[in-house]
């Protein structure tokens, strides 16, 4: 299919127009868990998902802390409890109801994961999903209908099988004879699921429908790709690997079944990998540029670099973008005060609040921010 035939079929698949060009965006921090500090910090924080009230999941670390999950909303984060007898946890997606889909699990002196297991957060309680039978699990999607997907391990730990999780119970996902690894990472309300399926050879992008798998299609000197997320029209986007020696990839989407190639923002190497689209057709991930690795939206046909985006004066160093919500607001990752930080990018409009929150950063003064105070009731909130 024509590239202009496939721009207007996305756009047709999208429930308004597309926007001609992306809007200014103010910046708000996310910032991390320190256990010893009052005020959002740490060594490190990430976002992985937001859902269309802007609250944003994802995990954070700190130096001699393990890594634990980033639950924020309206400038307030906060704590979520973990499992009982694992030491790390992270949030992957969040539905409308706040519910938080992700894993809990125990990692030894090294780093090195013990065992894992999926698990669904409702506010302050954690509920544990299981297993197909062996040792690791994890969530990684959740839909507005606490409709789950992710992986598990099955007994023997030989085979990695996707799975669905609901109302309690947890099936596998349909896999191709002789594949031993598959991956489910995302889940439309329209029940929509992408991820991967492979080995022993290397993963392809696929498609799950109806209680059938479909391969997404990538180059046939392609060796390997990935579909990362999914919108309730059945729009897919993800990546392609270009040159397995240089780590190059190409971002694409996948419309009625056929590839459409985002681009690049160019740099010294091409790469490109997309991580999230909306239900307007927006785009987000992160691509290589002359300034290095930067997230990107892409908006009806053109890829534009996020910090090209921000408002005047503003210069916050966005290094990849994760998440993007049907307002528009988007889940990136900053390099800020020399750490890499979670942040949230909020488009600027007549029904988004104005630049003179505390949350702003004014004219690029990213080493004054006003820090925010961790409030742990707000982990229940919607």
């Amino acid at each position: 299919m024509h590239r202009r035939t496939l721009l207007a079929a996305l756009a047709l698949s999208t429930s308004t127009a597309l926007a001609a060009d992306p809007p200014r965006y103010w910046v708000e921090v996310v910032g991390g868990l320190d256990p010893g500090a009052s005020s959002p910090s740490g060594l490190v924080s990430f976002p992985l998902g937001m859902n269309n009230n802007g609250r944003v999941v994802g995990y954070s670390a700190t130096n001699g802390s393990p890594g634990q999950i980033i639950n924020w909303k309206g400038g307030f984060i906060s704590s979520t409890p973990t499992v009982a007898n694992t030491n790390r946890s992270f949030g992957s997606k969040v539905n409308i109801l706040g519910r938080i889909a992700g894993a809990a699990y125990t990692a030894d002196a090294g780093g090195a994961i013990i065992e894992s297991r999926a698990v669904r957060w409702r506010g302050l309680v954690p509920e544990v999903l299981g297993t197909l039978g062996g040792q690791t699990s994890a969530a990684l999607g959740i839909n507005d209908f606490d409709r789950i997907v992710g992986y598990s391990t099955l007994p023997g730990e030989s085979q990695v099988r996707a799975f669905q999780w609901y109302n309690g119970v947890m099936s596998p996902l349909p896999n191709p004879s002789g594949a031993s690894l598959a991956y489910a990472y995302d889940i439309s309300n329209a029940n929509h699921i992408v991820g991967v399926v492979g080995g022993p050879s290397p993963v392809k992008p696929v498609l799950w429908h109806n209680g059938s798998m479909y391969q997404l299609p990538i180059p046939a000197w392609s060796r390997t790709g990935s579909a990362s997320a999914v919108n309730d029209s059945g729009v897919a986007v993800g990546n392609y690997e270009i040159n397995q020696a240089t780590g190059t990839f190409a971002a694409v989407a996948w419309i009625n079944g056929q590839r459409l190639e985002l681009g690049n923002l160019g740099g010294s190497y091409a790469y490109a990998v997309a991580a999230d689209v909306n239900n307007y057709g927006q785009i987000v991930g992160t691509s290589n540029s002359a300034a290095g690795h930067t997230g990107f939206i892409w908006i009806n046909g053109q890829m534009y670099d996020l910090r090209s985006r921000l408002l005047p004066g503003l210069d916050v160093p966005i290094i990849s973008a994760h998440a993007i919500n049907d307002r528009g607001q988007i889940a990136a990752a900053a390099l800020i005060e020399g750490r890499i930080t979670a942040v949230v990018l909020t488009p600027v409009g007549a029904s988004t609040p104005t630049p003179g929150s505390a949350a702003v950063l004014f004219l690029g003064a990213v080493a004054t921010l006003r820090r925010r105070r961790l409030n742990p009731r707000e982990c229940g909130r919607r």
